[in-house]
Order: C-alpha cells, then sequence, then structure tokens
C-alpha cells in the first residue's frame, strides 16, 4: 500500500511525524514504532530515500529542541532517546546502523546525564540496554565520566615542558640518552 506512496514528501512526512510523536509518548509504542520505520524505509531500494530524508529531518529538528525540553519536558527527551535507541537497532544501511541516529542519541544521553535525576539515569540504561535498576555506584560512574569530558579528560592544565639542555657536541657518542621523571638526563649510576 505504501509503495506507491513512497515518494511522497507529504506522506513520508506526515507519517514519520506521526511516528515519532507516537513512539516519544507511548512507551508500548516504540517497538512497533521503530519497526514501522524500518519497514517504510526498506520499501525503497535507495540509500537517500524519501522517507530516510524525512525521518533525518525530523530527528535534526527534534535536537535543535533538546535543550528546551530539559528545562520543562524532561519526559519528552527520555521518550525521545528510548525510541532512538530502539530505531537505531531496528534500521540498517546495507548491514550497517545510520550514523545520525547514532549521533542523536549521544547527544540525547549527554543531555539527560547533565541533569541530575534517578530517571534520567534509569533513561540512558534502559537505552544502552542495561538493568532498569541503576546502584548508586554506577551512577556516579556515569557523572564522572561526564566530569572528565567537560574537563578535557583530565587536561585542565597545560602540560609543562622541560627545558631543553644544552648538548656538548665534542661529547656525543652513540649510546642511548634515558631520561628520568623530571626530564634531566640520567647519570650512569642512576641507569643501573
Amino acid at each position: 500500500m505504501f509503495a506507491d506512496l513512497m515518494g511522497s514528501r507529504f506522506v513520508m512526512s506526515n507519517a514519520v511525524e506521526l511516528i515519532f510523536d507516537h513512539s516519544i509518548n507511548e512507551s508500548n509504542f516504540r517497538y512497533m514504532g521503530a519497526r514501522l520505520c524500518q519497514l517504510l524505509d526498506s520499501l525503497s531500494l535507495q540509500q537517500s530515500n524519501v522517507f530516510r530524508t524525512m525521518l533525518c529531518l525530523k530527528m535534526n529538528h527534534h535536537k535543535m529542541e533538546m535543550e528546551r525540553f530539559m528545562l520543562n519536558e524532561q519526559h519528552i527527551v527520555r521518550g525521545t532517546t528510548l525510541f532512538l535507541a530502539e530505531l537505531y537497532i531496528q534500521m540498517q544501511n546495507d548491514g550497517a546502523r545510520i550514523g545520525e541516529i547514532g549521533e542523536c542519541i549521544v547527544s540525547s544521553m549527554a543531555l539527560l546525564l547533565n541533569k541530575q535525576g534517578p530517571e534520567n539515569v534509569k533513561c540512558v540504561c534502559q537505552s544502552l540496554k542495561l538493568e532498569t535498576s541503576v546502584d548508586v555506584s554506577t551512577g556516579r560512574l556515569i557523572r564522572s565520566v561526564l566530569d572528565l569530558k567537560a574537563n578535557r579528560w583530565g587536561r585542565t592544565a597545560p602540560i609543562a615542558v622541560a627545558p631543553i639542555q644544552e648538548v656538548n657536541h665534542y661529547d656525543c657518542n652513540d649510546s642511548p640518552v634515558f631520561y628520568g621523571p623530571d626530564g634531566q638526563v640520567l647519570t650512569e649510576e642512576e641507569k643501573l
């Protein structure tokens, strides 16, 4: 029935909109919504079909709205994250996952983990297919990873570089030179 309508931007746009919105708001519909997307995507043999174009537009629009949703409607971000995770599992592109979906999932997870709350951590864990109950230590671990990322993976201070020592060009030999943790050349006694 849909094969004849696959080229219609109006029909595909409405289909994407309905599937996306229902899947976000109805947790029992997420799996079915992802399967419907997979079916509609498979009806066209072209990689850049109208359905996939409309789906990417919807994901990009939703991605731009996520920070606004985090202020008052976090349940929308959680629903979106879980639906996108299900969509990522169901949809493939010649055996490979669709990268845009993965990028949206990571972006949604980062937003959820930046806002404290057990529901947000639970959602991230569910989307990663972990257990639904998260103990305190797991939550701390996830938080520490986000903090590390925010601090450039622990590189908050510039790396100090030891000054270059002058080399006596007359004492050159072919033996290796070893340096200590302080950046100074080790003596013969220290090498042993």
